[in-house]
């Protein structure tokens, strides 16, 4: 009995080696394949690496599309079977009591690791390291104000608490964009409007809005009132108008969101491009929105170079977990002239999406276990632990 500890050691060591050695991974990348800036780096609080194998879960776990993430629960129940058939085979004679109380444990421990891991807004792993002429940006976030984020675990993640989310996440600027509507934004000091929910910075909060349409989720950036979306959201005619008028008319520029696009309308991607979309998100830590395949990503991709379209990694961020899979980083520069309306900030990263072309951004994304990763969805929490201990540095390593 006392050697087990010691065994068990012994593999979870040989486990967390193997993969770090003999298949190491990019803690960062960039999904269009161009090189990252120099000196960036993936940067853990102390905390962060002092309790490796807790943080790194719950990395792991919140990077997951919504496939892998039921698949992971579903893993996690299994291994627990195993574990306690194989200890009643080998093991001490099976007692009732001993059972009852062990799965009381293992109910209580997963539902806390769970609620915690969405509801703490912990330490989180951030970039380190950004030269000056580059701004880090989130162009699709959310407050309390949208419809979804008003359940019990979120209902007080208002600006200024996604404010604060974006600072330990290492965001220079942060567009909400709540759902068909702006009065988030507007109750910011920026906005002027409401009473000041939030500072100007850092990082600054920056006005948009999430448009709900014909089977498509267009986010507009810049717009200082609200969209009638009604105009625009009953046909495909009503998405290509949108496109093509949404800075005449409104001031902002456009951005594609997934899933919608990409499950709903990817045929229709180049009218999109003919009608003015401005730019395609091709990553989001949404669960729901994590699940657009490599094969997907690249063709939007080659399709946004060839056209001069920009990309996005956004958080898409709803008051829940303390993860970031993606940074979009910005050309740092002057608008010219600029006025009250918004912080000057946001009125530069505008004006480099709106005039620069495929040129105006590059994405910084995690890795991760991918939707469409190798790793069967039966073996997702063997899938999670492997590509992180991939990715892991050295400090980390050590802590496990």
């Amino acid at each position: 009995m006392r050697r087990r500890p010691l065994v068990f050691a012994a593999i979870l060591s040989v486990a967390i080696l193997v993969p770090r050695l003999g298949f190491p991974a990019a803690a960062l990348s960039d999904p269009a394949g161009n090189a990252l800036p120099p000196g960036i780096q993936l940067s853990f609080p102390l905390l962060n690496i002092l309790f490796a194998p807790l943080f790194d879960a719950w990395d792991g776990v919140t990077l997951l599309a919504m496939p892998r993430l039921q698949a992971f629960l579903t893993g996690v129940g299994a291994l627990y079977l195993v574990w306690r058939t194989l200890g009643g085979i080998f093991g001490d004679q099976f007692q009732w009591g001993r059972e009852v109380w062990a799965l009381a444990a293992f109910v209580l421990g997963t539902s806390l690791f769970l609620v915690a891991g969405v509801r703490w807004h912990r330490p989180m792993a951030h970039l380190a390291d950004v030269p000056p002429a580059l701004v880090v940006v989130d162009l699709h976030s959310h407050s309390n104000v949208s419809h979804d984020v008003r359940g019990i675990l979120q209902k007080d993640f208002d600006v200024a608490a996604d404010q604060a989310w974006h600072r330990r996440g290492g965001f220079d600027l942060f567009f909400v964009t709540d759902h068909n509507r702006i009065d988030g934004w507007q109750r910011t000091k920026g906005g002027e409007g409401l009473g000041g929910m939030a500072d100007e910075g850092p990082p600054v909060a920056c006005p948009g809005e999430e448009l709900s349409l014909w089977g498509a989720h267009i986010v507009v950036l810049g717009n200082l009132d609200s969209v009638p979306r009604d105009m625009y959201a009953d046909s495909m005619p009503g998405i290509l108008r949108l496109l093509g008028e949404s800075e005449s008319r409104w001031g902002a520029v456009t951005l594609a969101s997934i899933p919608e696009y990409d499950e709903n309308h990817f045929a229709s991607l180049p009218a999109w491009i003919v009608a003015g979309v401005d730019g395609f998100e091709i990553s989001n830590a949404a669960p729901k929105a994590n699940r657009q395949t490599t094969a997907h990503r690249d063709s939007v991709v080659r399709l946004a170079a060839m056209n001069g379209r920009w990309l996005a990694g956004v958080t898409d961020q709803h008051g829940m977990g303390a993860t970031v899979q993606s940074w979009t980083l910005v050309p740092r520069t002057t608008a010219g002239t600029h006025d009250r309306a918004m912080p000057a900030l946001c009125q530069d990263v505008l004006h480099v999406l709106a005039t620069r072309g495929h040129s105006a951004t590059q994405v910084i994304e995690r890795h991760r276990l991918r939707i469409d990763s190798a790793w069967p969805n039966w073996a997702t929490v063997v899938g999670v632990a492997w590509e992180g201990w991939r990715a892991a540095g050295w400090a980390q390593v050590v802590s496990w």
